[in-house]
């Protein structure tokens, strides 16, 4: 895949590498960020670092989105909300 994420239907699909999904899924969980740095043997900022090229690389304005996002489209816990349907960015 190419880091881009895909659209179809309308709605666009995250690509998120395993880390950002073990990231996503932790923060979702309810983990703060030094807890999931010490999981993953990482500094703050390392951490910080990730979350914020994902959510650069795939548009999300915050961290919240990004997890939204995650998820909708990995988990099926909501329905994927069509790009059309949010506000402009």
């Amino acid at each position: 895949m190419s880091g881009v994420p895909q659209q179809e239907s309308g709605v666009t699909y995250l690509e998120l590498s395993p880390r950002e999904k073990r990231v996503c899924q932790m923060l979702a969980d309810g983990l703060d960020l030094p807890k999931i740095a010490e999981e993953f043997g990482v500094s703050y900022d390392a951490v910080r670092h990730w979350i914020t090229r994902a959510m650069q690389r795939e548009r999300c304005p915050s961290s919240l989105r990004l997890v939204v996002r995650y998820l909708q489209e990995y988990c099926g816990v909501l329905d994927p909300i069509p790009e059309s349907a949010l506000p402009e960015r």
